[in-house]
């Protein structure tokens, strides 16, 4: 599995895509500040500002001058940035019919809308990576460079969930996991027999995986939820190394040519990883040859593009000392040969 460097061109579509994406997201941001409306109530002769949302009813106080000052820079501010999201909403069309004209459009809808879906929500977003060989959308996208190999195609996405500090996402999805998948497609089902595993109607595969917990005697079936239905995320044993190094977020652009910010364990780890994964005895020998064709692809493509990760770095070392000397500098690479 090689890479090549995506030319000029392309290139250039796609930082002005990201560019547009980052000044949509600052929109999207503020405008959360602005959602819903303000209005005056009398109650009991009185005026009353009240600043309403979907879930909640806020009196700002009886009508001064400055709650009326509130009212008046409320549907001011909400004004404006309307038109800026309606005008950047425009502007994000047009880049995306460009980067599809130059073929910049590599990751997946699935897994852009999943990935998109986890960013929405900080108690996921930050106990959430995506794994396996997805992640690889992420490392070419940093390095502006292609990967030379269909064997990135797969129609399945590892979710990896930090639980070594327990989450409840029913604030956000009272079904967990399977509804916030469902609200992605809502033909996802978690598949019998395989609790930790969701399907769609198109055969997609979401699979919610977790580190081993070796301080447990019973098992410890993680649900992020109490709903009945919920995956229940199943134990692998070296994950832990890998939520225990750096997170490593970079912009793709998915195939309807939109950015979207995907979030994967650094590249360096991921190397590695799959070079321990590629020399284990019970590995499917179909999955250790990949296993190691996406490692030697990863280890070259930071040497060669990413060369401000140190692979000796010490933010590594919750990799054991063996598998990080498995990895050789690139004045040495016959472990690739």
């Amino acid at each position: 599995m090689k890479f090549i460097d995506i030319d000029s061109n392309s290139n250039k579509v796609k930082i002005n895509a990201i560019h547009c994406h980052e000044v949509w997201k600052d929109a999207m941001n503020k405008w959360r500040s602005y959602r819903g409306s303000m209005m005056w109530r009398n109650q009991s002769g009185t005026d009353y500002l009240i600043h309403q949302t979907a879930k909640i009813q806020k009196s700002l106080g009886a009508r001064s001058e400055a709650t009326e000052l509130i009212y008046r820079n409320f549907q001011i501010r909400k004004s404006e940035l309307s038109e800026r999201i309606k005008a950047l909403k425009i502007n994000r069309e047009k880049h995306a019919r460009m980067c599809k004209a130059v073929n910049a459009n590599r990751v997946p809808r699935m897994v852009a809308a999943i990935s998109r879906r986890l960013s929405e929500f900080p108690v996921l977003a930050n106990k959430t990576l995506l794994v396996g060989a997805n992640a690889l959308y992420a490392y070419e996208a940093a390095a502006a460079v292609y990967f030379e190999s269909d064997k990135m195609a797969t129609d399945d996405v590892d979710v990896l969930w930090d639980t070594r500090k327990k989450i409840s996402i029913a604030s956000v999805e009272p079904r967990g996991f399977i509804g916030l998948l469902k609200s992605i497609d809502k033909s996802f089902e978690v598949m019998g027999g395989n609790k930790f595993r969701a399907s769609n109607k198109d055969g997609f595969i979401v699979d919610l995986i977790q580190p081993e917990n070796r301080h447990v005697i019973f098992g410890n079936p993680s649900s992020m939820s109490d709903f009945p239905e919920d995956l229940i995320a199943v134990e692998i044993k070296g994950l832990t190394w890998l939520l225990s190094c750096p997170k490593f977020t970079a912009t793709g652009i998915d195939d309807q040519g939109f950015p979207v910010d995907i979030t994967v364990p650094d590249p360096r780890a991921f190397a590695m990883h799959k070079h321990w994964l590629s020399t284990r005895a019970d590995r499917n020998p179909d999955k250790k040859k990949r296993d190691l064709e996406q490692s030697q692809a990863v280890f070259e493509l930071v040497n060669d593009k990413l060369s401000f990760l140190d692979f000796s770095d010490n933010a590594l070392r919750a990799l054991p000392l063996k598998i990080r000397k498995s990895i050789k500098i690139r004045t040495d690479l016959d472990f690739l040969i």
